[in-house]
């Protein structure tokens, strides 16, 4: 299944010894919150807005220990979105990158690994 993945189940979940190059994200689980995504992107975005809502103390500390990711001053970053909560992300990110950072902002919330999964089509 690993050398010839696309001969298992069409609704796979992500782990982190998995690349995620080339998958399509189609689901993100965060604390049994079900939330629909399109793209890695959609993924990044979707957890960062998450956490503004829930953990906003959290989400500025997160701005802080990662600049090149979040930011207040969209000059600060390459290309950006805007949050919900005024802050920018940045988005020349790969989807590995993308994840990785998704699991790195999950463990800064005190969240396990196993509080938050993606699923792909």
């Amino acid at each position: 299944m690993k050398t010839w993945a696309y001969f298992g189940s069409s609704n796979q979940i992500i782990s982190d010894e998995n690349s995620v190059t080339g998958t399509k994200p189609r689901l993100l689980v965060i604390l049994g919150d079900k939330l629909a995504v399109k793209s890695w992107k959609d993924v990044y975005l979707t957890l960062l807005n998450w956490i503004a809502d829930y953990e906003p103390e959290v989400f500025i500390l997160l701005a802080k220990d990662y600049p090149n990711f979040v930011s207040k001053d969209a000059f600060n970053l390459r290309r950006t979105e805007k949050l919900k909560n005024g802050y920018f992300a940045e988005l020349n990110l790969s989807a590995d990158q993308i994840y990785r950072f998704c699991g790195q902002v999950i463990q800064r919330v005190g969240l396990s690994s196993d509080d938050w999964k993606v699923e792909t089509e």
